[in-house]
């Protein structure tokens, strides 16, 4: 997560407009507010967003600390094997290179969504019969590599599933200070676009 003088210079719509927290970033939903306008005071935003910054200003640093102890487990306990993983992909892709580019030529445009479509378009291939088994076997031992980095990816949400409820709770006590002092998605849009200010 971005320190939250970051997170406070951008205000409302990159802390307030998301829908879902993941292992690494957080994001909620917005109420719409009913009278949606094209123009916003600069000045009288300004002063908004400056007292609900400062309001919110410890929920940031307590979002922050918890990401940080977010990235500290990734680090130790899961970035190791997700570098092992995507290093052998890599690595049999490499391998198999030229034999992938011949194939993408036998092939043209059409694509697969799964192991078992590509291995159907593989055996209607003019490729020689060695070739051939050496795709499937590239095919399979790939789908391996994919299962094990999803697997993987999973682990991380499960371990980290504790502090990213915790981050929605904060995120949804961040929404109501900013609706308290009269922040909605609508208002700070214009206010955005009145100011050239990106909103990301």
């Amino acid at each position: 997560m971005a320190n939250y003088k970051k997170i406070t210079s951008l205000s409302l719509l990159t802390l307030l407009s998301l829908a879902t927290f993941s292992a690494t970033q957080y994001s909620k939903v917005y109420a719409q507010d009913p009278e949606s306008s094209s123009s916003v005071n600069i000045k009288t935003i300004d002063g908004q967003l400056a007292i609900a910054d400062k309001e919110a200003e410890p929920l940031y640093k307590e979002m922050d600390s918890i990401q940080m102890s977010i990235e500290k487990i990734k680090a130790s306990r899961f970035k190791p094997a997700e570098i092992a993983i995507t290093t052998e992909i890599q690595q049999l892709e490499n391998l198999n290179e030229t034999l992938l580019e011949k194939f993408y030529q036998k092939i043209g445009n059409r694509i697969w969504n799964t192991k078992e479509e590509a291995l159907n378009l593989i055996s209607k291939t003019t490729l020689s019969p060695s070739e051939k088994e050496l795709l499937k076997d590239y095919f399979n031992k790939d789908e391996v590599l994919q299962k094990k980095l999803k697997e993987n990816d999973l682990l991380i949400d499960q371990e980290t599933a504790q502090y990213n409820a915790k981050l929605a709770i904060l995120t949804q006590q961040a929404d109501k200070i900013y609706e308290k002092h009269g922040i909605t998605k609508d208002i700070l849009a214009a206010y955005y676009m009145q100011t050239g200010m990106e909103a990301d």
